[in-house]
């Protein structure tokens, strides 16, 4: 019942945010900053476009087909849907990364499983205790 409560509250938040975007992660070399992940501590280089913010979110919801792989599904406007596909058309599959930053903040730099992005990707977690604390940090602000 939690799950469900979160979906309908977590794109509120994401509409509500100060500053949401995605970044692709690069060689820190010719990154334009580096961040610190939160629950591992690794240091990841920030590409330096922006690929998309919240103005490109139309939906974001928990999705559980299958509870020991949960997850987040984020569907684009056209724009964001646009600019995620070009951005990411060249990248490497079960390699290339990107970044979802909150005010600023890392939350999570999922591996792409597939290429390029579109309209609608799925942010997979690691487990139920991970998809639990994303969405804590997402809903930080309400």
């Amino acid at each position: 019942m939690k799950t469900l409560a979160t979906m309908f509250l977590l794109l509120p938040f994401l509409a509500n945010a100060e500053y949401f975007e995605l970044r692709e992660v690069v060689d820190p070399a010719k990154a334009v900053k580096t961040v610190t992940m939160p629950r591992s501590g690794e240091e990841l280089g920030l590409s330096k476009e922006m690929i998309v913010s919240q103005a490109h979110i139309e939906t974001a919801k928990i999705v559980e087909e299958d509870p020991d792989h949960p997850g987040i599904e984020i569907t684009l406007n056209e724009e964001g849907a646009k600019r995620l596909a070009e951005a990411t058309k060249n990248l490497v599959p079960d390699h290339s990364r990107i970044v979802i930053l909150i005010d600023g903040k890392p939350l999570t730099a999922p591996i792409l499983r597939s290429v390029p992005l579109g309209k609608r990707f799925r942010i997979s977690c690691k487990d139920r205790e991970e998809t639990e604390q994303i969405t804590r940090e997402l809903l930080k602000k309400k």
